[in-house]
């Protein structure tokens, strides 16, 4: 038996919270830059809606715009969503986040 005492029921599957956004990445998929809309993130994943396809499994880079910076992210697709004939959500798994994403997110968490 497994009990996992940082979630905050046992039917979450996150290690991290999600924290809801609203920012506007872009990313190559092949030789292609593409626009997208992230809903979602945390320390170890982002959720992001584009026009653009991108198969399951297909490791990319996310560039994110902050302040003056621009963070470059690796990530992993790992799940794809369907609304009704479009693949249009993609869920990722970061490949070692840098320290400034870590930092970026943590800015983004509401203080207590």
């Amino acid at each position: 038996m497994v009990l996992n005492f940082w979630r905050k029921n046992s039917t979450e599957k996150r290690t991290y919270e999600r924290i809801p956004t609203h920012l506007f990445v872009r990313f190559l998929n092949g030789n292609s830059l593409h626009n997208a809309l992230v809903t979602n993130l945390s320390e170890n994943g982002i959720y992001f809606i584009t026009e653009a396809y991108i198969s399951s499994g297909l490791n990319i880079e996310v560039s994110i715009l902050f302040t003056e910076d621009v963070l470059k992210v690796p990530v992993k697709i790992t799940r794809t969503v369907k609304t009704g004939f479009l693949y249009d959500g993609f869920g990722t798994k970061l490949l070692n986040p840098p320290t400034s994403y870590l930092e970026f997110v943590d800015s983004l968490k509401p203080t207590l």
